[in-house]
């Protein structure tokens, strides 16, 4: 299933820019869809702390 089928936005199509501080803050406002999906907390926090940009998500 794709992220557009799944109902989940990518930080470009929310309109979350593609700086930083944006990318972190993208990425702690989903960790509780992440984890509630099943994601271990420590391994979203490492992947998506590598991210630069929310371009590189998904």
């Amino acid at each position: 299933m794709s992220a557009a089928e799944s109902g989940v936005e990518s930080g470009v199509e929310s309109g979350v820019e593609s700086g930083g501080e944006s990318v972190v803050a993208f990425a702690t406002a989903q960790m509780t869809r992440a984890t509630g999906a099943g994601l271990d907390p420590h391994e979203y926090e490492r992947v998506t702390g590598e991210l630069a940009s929310v371009e590189g998500w998904g």
